[in-house]
């Protein structure tokens, strides 16, 4: 099976993304792929901000994709604040909400918070099905 994945490399001692084609013969690795791919890409495109998150100056500008406003998440207003709890759970429950508007493709989405505790850093683990496949995986926010 033949895919486009988004996939993150470290040049200079930097994390960057880059896209790679591959082909693979196994479906877990392919679904995987496919699954992390998708999350990226949900995950780190702006949607467009509310008119209440503009009105109140929270954000300079709406942000997002002119041609689908609700196109990915709003993860960059929340990225704004001051990490704290409040922001750590709105963070986690912006990523579910996200997530879960990608069914009937994903299903089964979990996403549990497991920063040990950092108060600098939100990490996530993802887990759930994608196209009936499987799938976990790990990013930071």
């Amino acid at each position: 099976m033949a895919m486009l994945n988004l996939v993150r490399k470290e040049i200079d001692g930097q994390q960057v993304f880059d896209i790679d084609f591959s082909v693979s013969e196994e479906s877990s690795d392919a679904a995987q792929a496919a699954a992390a791919t998708l999350i990226y890409v949900a995950l780190f495109t702006d949607a467009r901000a509310s008119d209440d998150l503009i009105g109140s100056r929270v954000v300079d500008g709406p942000r997002g994709w002119w041609a689908d406003p609700l196109a990915g998440s709003g993860l960059w207003h929340v990225r704004r604040q001051a990490l704290g709890s409040a922001a750590r759970d709105e963070a986690v429950s912006e990523v579910q909400r996200t997530l879960d508007a990608y069914s009937p493709t994903m299903t089964d989405v979990v996403v549990r918070d497991v920063s040990d505790g950092s108060v600098s850093v939100v990490a996530l683990e993802i887990s759930g099905k994608h196209n009936g496949d499987a799938f976990s995986v790990g990013l930071t926010l």
